[in-house]
């Protein structure tokens, strides 16, 4: 059974490299280079606040998934996502200028959602729905 884990993982893994890297190609072809620049200052300043998210919003999910329902831990990832997401954006972009604040805003809270779920995933041991969902 963790074999079996273990290849879904595997390959789950590098399907999303093989999916990012053409997307990669994708959107240097489309965009060309000043594109390119403009989406990795994004993502810089996504990792930043992504990065601030997961305090409470990561690796607690796991931790706390087999100690109390599923509901109350989303709820509690769910509104600090939301909080550190909007206000870590708004605090970014007096440090620079951001002409993509909206974006920035609305991808930060996706994205720490959806790092919720997976750290819930893992803690409760459900590794096919975090491989399906790391895919995703």
């Amino acid at each position: 059974m963790k074999l079996a884990h273990t290849i879904q993982t595997v390959f789950a893994r590098f399907l999303t490299l093989g999916l990012n890297f053409g997307l990669i190609i994708l959107t240097a072809n489309v965009w060309g280079s000043t594109g390119r620049g403009i989406i990795a200052l994004l993502i810089a300043d996504l990792s930043i606040v992504v990065f601030a998210t997961h305090i409470f919003a990561g690796g607690a999910v796991s931790f706390f998934a087999s100690k109390y329902p599923p509901k109350l831990i989303l709820r509690y990832a769910y509104i600090w996502s939301t909080i550190v997401g909007i206000v870590f954006p708004i605090g970014l972009s007096l440090l620079h200028k951001i002409d993509y604040l909206f974006y920035l805003v609305t991808l930060s809270v996706i994205s720490s959602m959806f790092s919720s779920n997976t750290n819930l995933f893992i803690g409760l041991k459900k590794i096919k729905f975090f491989n399906t969902y790391t895919i995703l």
